[in-house]
């Protein structure tokens, strides 16, 4: 139907909408998840080079929500502590799942001031839910990957 497609990558909402009645519901949800997701990294990419982090953060809840209703591959545990972030604007920015999936991390963008409020406060209600104490992991960023581009020769 578009020769000029070749992969979701080429695609976009539009053209999947146009395909509709050739897919079953759940091939068309996940496939127009894939394209909205590509969408959201292309944008958050350019929120972080602004040092945008309202707008990445919003980017992140939208992941963790599509990931959760669309391509229903969250969990209770994991949805509740994305819950519990949205609810606390003036600490977190935004928040998601990441990984493989079906729980495991949640990645939350956060206040350097309120982690220490915001982790027992998060403590409290999950273990009032789950019965199960989480584990919280600080982390510090970095440049990340990156190209050398030039070595010193060792002596």
């Amino acid at each position: 139907h578009h020769p000029h497609i070749h992969s979701l990558r080429d695609a976009d909402v539009k053209s999947l909408e146009s395909v509709k009645q050739f897919l079953d519901e759940d091939t068309f949800i996940k496939c127009r998840y894939i394209i909205q997701e590509i969408d959201r990294v292309q944008r958050a990419a350019k929120f972080l080079r602004a040092n945008d982090l309202k707008n990445f953060g919003q980017l992140m809840y939208e992941t963790h929500w599509s990931l959760s209703k669309d391509y229903e591959v969250s969990c209770a545990e994991s949805d509740l502590l994305v819950t519990i972030a949205g609810e606390n604007p003036e600490a977190v920015l935004g928040a998601r799942q990441t990984g493989g999936g079906f729980g495991g991390c949640i990645i939350v963008l956060i206040k350097k001031v309120s982690v220490k409020e915001f982790s027992s406060m998060v403590r409290k209600k999950y273990v009032a839910t789950f019965k199960k104490e989480p584990d919280f992991y600080s982390i510090n960023l970095s440049e990340g990957v990156h190209e050398i581009t030039s070595l010193m020769a060792s002596t």
